[in-house]
């Protein structure tokens, strides 16, 4: 079925990409990303791609389709959505 997010209300921090991250990167460079990018999806509410619209089979799908293609390689996914 069509589904519409609009709003991303509750976030997981996503330990496995920073440890991916940490093979390349200083903890002091991850810290760092994590900061900005807590200001401004948490802090600040700009999450990319919304409203993000998709076929999803129930609202979970919906929201691992968002994370795959709005949020790869961040560390904050989206956990829950409001829906339209």
């Amino acid at each position: 079925m069509k589904m519409k997010i609009i709003e991303i209300d509750d976030w997981d921090l996503d330990e496995q990409e920073m440890a991916g991250d940490s093979s390349r990167m200083s903890d002091h460079e991850i810290d760092e990303l994590k900061v900005d990018e807590y200001n401004r999806k948490i802090e600040g509410g700009e999450w990319p791609g919304l409203p993000f619209e998709c076929d999803a089979e129930d609202e979970d799908e919906a929201i691992e389709l968002y994370n795959a293609r709005c949020c790869r390689g961040d560390y904050y996914k989206a956990a829950s959505a409001v829906f339209e």
